[in-house]
């Protein structure tokens, strides 16, 4: 079965007629929105209800629920707060009352859907390290967690023995007996150096993760928004100017409608709890998803709730115990020292048969995820006249003005492991620009790419790109990059490198 996942598309028409024809084109079976279809953008209503007719299953987005009045404004910025004070006035009554009737969480198999997190979905939080990403993995039993809210493509994973680490939001053959968490990015207002509509597929029969991206009409979107004053330009807009010629955009196969496979909703996943002056008229929400479950349900959860508390009570109780006991038998279970006098002959090696009678088998280790080292420009050592940091946006610094054959940038690292790595890069291009290879090295282990990269369709337009392998020793390292012939106009704008262990 082959999943859609799209979130944050934030009434943004133009992107999402691209996103729309896309999942045309990938004939998914089903199609997941993750929240946040209406606000800051020009076209609630119109999107609002085309998105209605191609997806399953809905959820709640904290800009859905202020539209609709169950969250507090003044938690919002200014720009935030007058978009939904506008989006509100846009929206008729029956999609206001569809809006009011949408969960905060849906599962299905071993897939959790959400907004913003699982932890308290009812809070907005925001998963943005390793960290945040550990507490979401421990709230919920379900291999794959899907996220939106922070308008960045992200992918993190935990294995067997909880280690979580970042991987990059590329095509990704998952796992098994490891655990994911996707940021699904946004389809409406990317906020991580793109221009570009961002959704994600999953095939749960090849256990593939691909993300997907696509350029749609900005010349239409900005045209829209200057009819309507209450609305700020969003920041790629602002920082980004329209890319001379024909606008790129990914043509798709039109077919009739999307493929559909309607999804369970688990209705004990639907928590509408008060936390700081947040969610509003959370009792009323309560009591509906309670009635649309069934008189049995309130019973069941309170009878679940119970059996976890005693099964976490029994647990404390038995390691209290066991505590006690160890320190108890300690001195008398230690093993007495014995003297060496003389380096005594090793024992024949016994027959396999023998081995494997005498002790069991040991079990097979956990699959580890190796973590992905990430360098980004701001930890770049930089040689040249003109080469430096620059920013444009909320978004990451990059390293820019790279333009004369001898400009380098370095990274001096500490490496766990020594093996071969593979290195990858996100960066931007404009057409017509690079001009130039360029080649990575790391002491005498060295990586060519001869060619210069493919163009982003902007300086500011940042791709995910795999170059190869390159063989990195343990301890303190330092990897460098320049380019291996005269540049034509700029090398690239590069936010960062990334190094992941072969086979890791």
């Amino acid at each position: 079965m082959r999943y859609a996942l799209v979130s944050d598309i934030h009434a943004n028409w133009p992107a999402w007629c691209a996103v729309r024809d896309d999942l045309r084109a990938q004939q998914v079976d089903a199609v997941v929105c993750l929240g946040d279809v209406v606000g800051y953008g020009p076209s609630p209503q119109r999107v609002l209800a085309d998105v209605r007719q191609c997806c399953d299953q809905m959820l709640l987005g904290n800009h859905e629920a202020a539209a609709v009045g169950r969250l507090d404004l003044s938690i919002f910025n200014d720009t935030a707060r007058r978009a939904a004070e506008w989006t509100a006035t846009q929206l008729d009554d029956e999609a206001k009352a569809f809006l009011l009737q949408l969960p905060l969480i849906a599962e299905h198999e071993d897939l959790l859907f959400v907004h913003a997190d699982p932890v308290s979905p009812e809070e907005w939080g925001y998963v943005e390290s390793c960290k945040d990403a550990e507490a979401c993995f421990a709230a919920t039993d379900q291999r794959l967690i899907f996220v939106g809210h922070t308008h960045f493509p992200e992918v993190f994973a935990q294995n067997a023995a909880g280690d979580v680490a970042q991987l990059p939001p590329a095509q990704l053959t998952l796992q098994a007996g490891v655990r994911y968490l996707v940021n699904v990015g946004s389809s409406g207002e990317p906020r991580d150096g793109s221009v570009q509509a961002t959704y994600c597929i999953y095939d749960a029969a090849a256990q593939q993760l691909t993300f997907r991206r696509l350029a749609f009409d900005l010349a239409a979107l900005r045209a829209e928004l200057q009819l309507q004053p209450q609305l700020a330009l969003p920041w790629f807009l602002q920082e980004h100017a329209p890319v001379a010629g024909t606008e790129k955009r990914e043509r798709a196969i039109r077919v009739a409608k999307v493929a559909t496979t309607p999804i369970r909703i688990t209705a004990n996943r639907v928590r509408m709890q008060v936390g700081h002056n947040q969610v509003l008229r959370a009792a009323a929400a309560a009591a509906a998803a309670q009635s649309k479950a069934g008189p049995g349900a309130a019973a069941a959860a309170g009878k679940r709730r119970k059996v976890w508390l005693a099964s976490i009570l029994f647990t404390f109780a038995v390691s209290l115990f066991g505590l006690a006991a160890l320190v108890y038998f300690w001195p008398t279970t230690a093993a007495p020292a014995v003297a060496v006098t003389a380096p005594s002959p090793l024992p024949p090696t016994p027959p396999a048969a023998a081995v494997a009678s005498a002790a069991p088998e040991a079990p097979p280790p956990a699959p580890r995820v190796q973590p992905v080292i990430v360098l980004p420009a701001t930890k770049a050592k930089l040689k040249g006249r003109q080469i430096k940091l620059e920013q444009h946006g909320p978004g990451p610094q990059y390293i820019a003005f790279w333009n004369q054959p001898s400009d380098t940038v370095s990274w001096q690292l500490q490496v766990g492991r020594a093996g071969r790595y593979i290195v990858s890069l996100v960066y931007g291009l404009a057409p017509q620009a690079g001009g130039s290879g360029f080649v990575v090295t790391c002491g005498t282990s060295k990586l060519s790419h001869a060619t210069p990269l493919k163009d982003t369709g902007s300086w500011y337009t940042f791709e995910f790109t795999t170059l190869g392998p390159l063989d990195l020793p343990a301890g303190i390292a330092t990897v460098e990059l320049k380019a291996t012939g005269k540049i034509n106009g700029g090398l690239m704008n590069l936010r960062e490198l990334r190094l992941q262990p072969d086979g890791g």
